[in-house]
């Protein structure tokens, strides 16, 4: 076996050796974008869960009924209070559009994100703070929600309480 020989085959193993690091150099990428992804998800699902723990102080949830309503007998710390719930509720909108668009959300994560935002948007209080932060935000994201309160608007309010109220008599009755 010649020099030459040798160095043929040091050549070809190092080709396969530099193959076999890219394959897992791969993988790893994979993982890391999965791992990511998940973070993101984490963050999307802590900061909704907090916004709706604020909801559980009876006296902010009383407010934010009023408020999501329209009610016109409101105080203004009322409606700062409520306006600070709305800011939080939209920058997560923000977040959560912003990460879609750089493909950090998945297109399952969007649609969840998209028709939660939709329903949040059906109160004539919420559209209405809407309309009065509007230019707080970017044209794409201000673009995006003027469409969904297009849409909510459409839709008929939701009676969250006659709705649990039938959910727990269908529930009763397949239990019977």
């Amino acid at each position: 076996m010649t020099l030459a020989d040798l160095s043929s085959i040091a050549t070809a193993i190092s080709a396969i050796a530099i193959l076999i690091s890219l394959v897992f150099v791969n993988i790893q990428v994979r993982q890391a974008e999965k791992y990511q992804r998940a973070l993101v998800q984490q963050e999307r699902a802590s900061r909704t869960a907090a916004i709706a723990m604020h909801l559980m102080d009876p006296a902010f949830a009383e407010v934010h009924f009023r408020c999501m309503r329209g009610d016109a007998n409101i105080t203004d710390v009322e409606l700062r209070q409520f306006m600070g719930y709305c800011r939080a509720a939209f920058l997560g909108a923000e977040d959560s559009f912003f990460q879609y668009e750089e493909e950090l959300l998945d297109e399952k994560a969007y649609v969840s994100f998209r028709a939660s935002l939709r329903v949040l948007l059906v109160p004539p209080g919420m559209r209405a703070m809407w309309q009065m932060t509007h230019d707080w935000y970017g044209p794409e994201f201000a673009a995006f929600m003027d469409a969904l309160v297009a849409e909510a608007a459409g839709l008929p309010p939701v009676g969250q309480l006659a709705q649990w109220k039938k959910a727990v008599e269908a529930e009763q009755r397949k239990a019977a």
